[in-house]
């Protein structure tokens, strides 16, 4: 998985959206039904696939 400029801003997009729902990753990763790396590694701007951001 590589970070881009592109997909560092999504994940930064997606933690501050997180956060200001007041949500942890546990909780995230339970509602998306994914693990919560996953949902770090997104943060991160790591994505291994497109069809999580479809979640």
């Amino acid at each position: 998985m590589v970070t881009t400029p592109a997909t560092a801003r999504l994940g930064a997009s997606i933690r501050s959206r997180r956060i200001t729902l007041g949500m942890s990753q546990v909780e995230l990763s339970e509602q998306l039904g994914i693990s919560r790396s996953k949902i770090s590694a997104m943060e991160n701007g790591r994505f291994g696939s497109a069809r999580l951001l479809l979640r």
